[in-house]
């Protein structure tokens, strides 16, 4: 289970870590936190969906913009069985780790934390210090929480935006449905639950007055981004494959599967 914990100078004073694209710690996240900014990066292989949050601070629910990493609960198609991330984008959510800016215990300010695990006191050639001196975090640091403050103000809006399509009742339950095989060979429909998505025919009939509102905040772009990313989900079932056939192969790969060929990006639209 992942911990996070303050990044403090008197516990990680001489402490690092080593940078690492190993990505087996996200082997079972079936979906990824998502920010407005980076859709037009992550709808070319991943389609994405809405899910329900619970605000602890006020025990009131409200939605979060995800990415769609498989059909099936607890699995995550896009890391291959080494812990290589299968895509060219790798979302700002897996970007920050193995650091976050979570609120101290008063909730009046944000700490520096770092995920238990990933913390080396006995650095070697290639790791990375936390600090340079007694007092200052190190350069590679400041710039990390640079990025973390603004992924920070980036989600902020983002859950804004997915607030302002709630309320204009666009939000509505998303069935997806996968086959499974089971150990006798028979194969099972399954349904994917707890995920949203856009309802089409609210999206159509959206009051002028309120299309133009949606549309100045940037909430209408998502929107769209969502019913556009869809059709993706299909090359999820190729994904399932890919990982099947792997497994077959003692989970080892010289070469990483053409994304443009499994979403058919190679399809030219023009042809003779």
């Amino acid at each position: 289970m992942t911990r996070y914990v303050p990044l403090q100078r008197s516990v990680h004073n001489k402490a690092g870590y080593t940078p690492s694209i190993n990505m087996k710690y996200a082997a079972m996240m079936t979906t990824v936190p998502l920010l407005r900014e980076e859709l037009s990066h992550v709808i070319q292989h991943m389609s994405i969906a809405f899910q329900k949050r619970s605000n602890a601070h006020d025990n009131t629910e409200s939605f979060e913009l995800v990415g769609l990493q498989s059909l099936k609960p607890n699995e995550n198609l896009f890391v291959l069985p080494d812990g290589r991330w299968l895509g060219g984008y790798k979302p700002a959510f897996y970007r920050a780790y193995p650091f976050s800016l979570e609120a101290d215990k008063d909730s009046t300010q944000l700490q520096l934390c770092v995920e238990e695990s990933a913390v080396k006191f006995e650095l070697a050639q290639d790791d990375l210090a936390f600090f340079k001196d007694e007092t200052n975090l190190s350069d590679h640091m400041m710039n990390f929480v640079k990025f973390l403050e603004k992924a920070l103000n980036g989600r902020k809006s983002t859950l804004s935006l997915m607030s302002a399509l709630q309320q204009a009742n666009l939000i509505t339950p998303w069935s997806i449905t996968y086959s499974e095989e089971e150990e006798d060979g028979a194969t099972v429909e399954k349904a994917l639950n707890g995920l949203y998505h856009i309802d089409i025919k609210a999206l159509a009939n959206l009051t002028p007055e309120m299309a133009a509102k949606l549309n100045k905040t940037g909430a209408l772009e998502i929107a769209y981004a969502q019913v556009f990313s869809e059709p993706r989900c299909k090359g999820l079932s190729t994904l399932q494959k890919v990982h099947k056939d792997l497994q077959q192969h003692q989970n080892s790969i010289e070469k990483e599967p053409d994304l443009d060929e499994i979403f058919g990006e190679k399809d030219e639209f023009f042809s003779f």
